[in-house]
């Protein structure tokens, strides 16, 4: 089940954050802001977060066993 918990925690975050960044870097740009790419930097920054703190706590979580 620790395995099945890892992945959630860490891979489909960063698969959303790829795909969030390929879906924008797609996107051609000309000089105003539509409302898609609103969403996709949203979408880029929310999956950022989730990713970075899954690490954080991994790290924390981590650190607390070496003690």
């Amino acid at each position: 089940m620790e395995r099945k918990a890892r992945i959630r925690k860490f891979v489909l975050p960063a698969f959303g954050l790829i795909l969030s960044v390929s879906g924008f870097s797609r996107l051609i740009g000309n000089g105003n802001i539509r409302i898609i790419q609103m969403i996709y930097l949203i979408m880029i920054g929310v999956f950022l977060g989730i990713l970075l703190q899954s690490v954080i706590t991994h790290l924390r979580g981590s650190s607390a066993l070496d003690n």
